[in-house]
């Protein structure tokens, strides 16, 4: 692939990347799929390129992680689901158990407790619901609540560094034991794959390693 060819490109992801992750909001639907439909499409175009060198390879792959990083600092803007992992690992940073009581049950009775706030009640989609998330991944917020017991976007910032490392363990392990790195280059642009853990923070990753 030319290098005016391969700036272009980088250039396009880079912009696409920051518009999804900064900028577009849920409401606005029409913004998000143009959007979305323009980053699909030129990852189809990318993975349908012949003749691959290496140093294409390694250009691509240091994008994907790029990418990644780019999407580290942003507040979820297309999911409300991180505000329910950071009331779950601050209630299990003071020792309390996540699955014991609903969200409301602190409210109503006015328990006070660190990082348990109305305003973070506020923003949750299920308050009078019990949590759902498994113990691993509920370790995950807790690391999140201990390192930043009351800051949202340090809660936020652990939450995809997790992610992140186990994002370059899937990376590591289809460059690693694949000969052909096909799959590493579906896998790192996957627009999906980014909008599910780095916008939304969706931990499935944890699942993808698993399987890798």
């Amino acid at each position: 692939m030319s290098p005016i060819k391969k700036w272009v490109c980088s250039g396009a992801f880079i912009a696409l990347t920051f518009y999804l992750g900064y900028v577009v909001e849920r409401p606005d639907f029409p913004a998000f799929i143009t959007t979305y439909g323009l980053f699909f499409a030129l990852y189809t175009w990318l993975i349908t390129r012949p003749n691959w060198s290496q140093a294409d390879r390694r250009w691509w792959i240091g994008l994907g992680i790029g990418l990644r990083v780019l999407l580290l600092f942003s507040i979820p803007n297309l999911s409300d689901d991180f505000y329910r992992f950071l009331w779950d690992g601050r209630l299990s940073a003071q020792g309390i158990h996540p699955f014991a009581h609903t969200p409301a049950y602190f409210i109503e009775n006015q328990i006070a407790l660190t990082g348990i706030t109305p305003e973070l009640f506020a923003n949750l989609n299920s308050p009078a619901y019990y949590t759902v998330y498994p113990p691993v991944c509920q370790a995950v917020f807790w690391m999140a609540a201990k390192l930043y017991p009351e800051s949202l976007t340090g809660g936020v910032f652990v939450l995809k560094l997790f992610l992140f490392f186990c994002e370059l363990g899937v990376l590591w392990a289809l460059t690693t034991n694949f000969s052909n790195s096909g799959g590493c280059n579906l896998f790192q642009f996957q627009i999906s794959n980014q909008i599910e853990r780095f916008v939304n923070i969706l931990l499935f990753e944890i699942g993808n390693w698993k399987r890798v």
